[in-house]
């Protein structure tokens, strides 16, 4: 095994780089999908008032998990953990078309 890289790492490595480097398209205001964002909306208005509200700060006000705890009163790792639960919902959401259906902690456990 040699140190120097294979020539065809260097191009791959290059065209990553051009790619993370080039400016991306910004979306259109007008080219959005009506029916996305309506499924964007019926997810996020499924979510419960606090995960919801801690999803919309740090994605649409850009706040930091600390900002966010300290505003609600949160443990840090509990405002990380509603986070990441939005975006299963809304992953979820978004995959079948309507919202998960509630599972008691235990039953995450129990084979189906």
């Amino acid at each position: 095994m040699t140190d120097t890289p294979e020539p065809d790492m260097n191009q791959r490595a290059e065209r990553a780089l051009e790619r993370s480097i080039k400016p991306s398209d910004p979306i259109s205001s007008g080219a959005s999908d009506p029916e996305l964002l309506a499924r964007l909306e019926a997810a996020l208005l499924s979510m419960p008032k606090l995960r919801r509200e801690i999803f919309l700060a740090v994605r649409l006000d850009a706040m930091t998990y600390d900002q966010i705890a300290k505003v609600t009163g949160l443990s840090l790792r509990a405002v990380e953990r509603q986070f990441a639960r939005g975006l299963c919902q809304l992953d979820y959401h978004l995959r079948h078309g309507e919202a998960p259906p509630h599972r008691h902690w235990w039953q995450r456990w129990r084979q189906r």
